[in-house]
């Protein structure tokens, strides 16, 4: 077992105490690579286990304010088509005033004829419109 044939080999001897035990590069008493690494992958799923119940907290946060908002949009939608109707009411009221107002008009410029005209000789009194001629 002396010299072997690649100079950048070299055999490990039966005799040398406990080389054989551990891999290379760990010497006795040293933790390996496994046993240095368990709280790091223990605090990776205890983050990730945090995060998770966090997203659902924000989903179920959020569900609830979309559901609140549904109601809301409901509860809009029947204020604004109550509000539609009496707006239909009242502009239908304002018709109604309107055709009055033009009635109105129209009879005062009527009148406004009969206050200007000029009785001529012979004429009587005029007889309002819509009555019957009375026996006097």
């Amino acid at each position: 077992m002396g010299s072997s044939p690649n100079p950048g080999l070299s055999v490990v001897r039966e005799d040398m105490t406990g080389a054989s035990e551990f891999p290379s590069g760990i010497a006795k008493g040293e933790p390996s690579a496994r046993t240095r690494r368990p709280w790091a992958a223990r605090t990776l799923v205890g983050v990730l286990v945090f995060l998770m119940v966090g997203a659902g907290l924000l989903a179920v946060g959020q569900y609830r304010r979309a559901e609140s908002l549904i109601e809301l949009n409901g509860a809009l939608e029947a204020d604004l088509a109550e509000v539609r109707d009496q707006l239909g009411a009242y502009q239908g009221h304002l018709e109604t005033v309107r055709l009055g107002v033009a009635d109105l008009s129209a009879d005062l410029e009527q009148l406004q004829r009969l206050v200007e005209h000029e009785p001529t000789t012979g004429e009587g009194p005029p007889k309002p419109s819509g009555l019957a001629p009375t026996a006097e």
